[in-house]
């Protein structure tokens, strides 16, 4: 019996947003299935500054760095929630950020103007609310 094409088609890649996804630890186990697969394993940071450095730091910590696409660098607030802010050099690199945690550090007057309460109704019935600040 002759083969399906694609079972000799590498697999594809593996992409995963590090602030939907739960996370560093969940993505650290994703990244090792892709790799265990041979799938490229692709890193999307989409959230903030926060996000960006810890999809940094995961991909500095396996020999096989993996991809970073930072999708959050054109949005004023995701550039303002953290600082330093990892940008590329003069080679177009980006750097894992030093210093305590992720190597960022949150702006709170940034978070206080942006964070609102939150409300989740389901038929009609309030399951979680979160108190006014």
């Amino acid at each position: 019996a002759a083969a399906h094409p694609r079972a000799a088609a590498p697999p594809g890649p593996s992409a995963h947003d590090i602030a939907s996804e739960g996370g560093l630890t969940p993505l650290h186990r994703m990244r090792g299935l892709a790799r265990s697969g041979g799938a490229p394993f692709l890193v999307r940071a989409s959230g903030s500054g926060l996000g960006l450095a810890a999809a940094l730091h995961l991909l500095a910590s396996g020999a096989d760095f993996g991809t970073l696409e930072d999708v959050s660098a054109s949005n004023p607030l995701s550039q303002s929630l953290a600082a330093p802010r990892p940008v590329p050099d003069a080679q177009g690199l980006l750097h894992v950020p030093e210093g305590p945690g992720l190597g960022v550090v949150p702006d709170p007057e940034t978070l206080r103007l942006n964070v609102h309460p939150v409300k989740i109704e389901r038929a009609a019935r309030v399951i979680f609310q979160q108190p006014a600040p």
